[in-house]
């Protein structure tokens, strides 16, 4: 096996090539660049709309209420949930206020936050054996 390396070392370096320029010849031609969509950091779908973002909180907070009401929520799990929208909502308001309005960035972060508490609800409310 070394000695297969070495003749194909003295091979590659006769020939004027290193391992790295024989090995990309034959990957093929180069993949061109993804489109600025697809870019690293890009947004992947268009940030949700003030009156979206509204919507999704009053949904979260109907489901919160629901999931006390069929006792698949504990009062301390709703408490914590209630907690966590409110923070969510006065982030919104602050960043809202510095800037004069929620920006796309502004609206897309408050969207994943409000995702990770649906989540959270979700799980909460399938996952008896786990509570806060």
């Amino acid at each position: 096996m070394k000695t297969s390396l070495i003749m194909l070392a003295a091979v590659a370096g006769s020939a004027g090539l290193t391992f790295g320029q024989a090995r990309a010849q034959d990957a093929g031609p180069p993949l061109p660049p993804p489109p600025a969509s697809q870019a690293p950091g890009a947004p992947t779908t268009a940030a949700p709309s003030a009156e979206a973002l509204t919507g999704r909180a009053a949904r979260a907070e109907e489901r919160i209420n629901a999931g006390v009401e069929s006792g698949a929520l504990t009062p301390a799990e709703a408490h914590r949930a209630l907690e966590e929208l409110a923070n969510i909502r006065t982030q919104s308001t602050e960043l809202a206020t510095r800037d004069g309005g929620l920006n796309d960035t502004d609206r897309q972060f408050i969207n994943d936050r409000l995702s990770q508490l649906h989540r959270g609800i979700s799980w909460l409310k399938n996952n008896e054996a786990y509570s806060w």
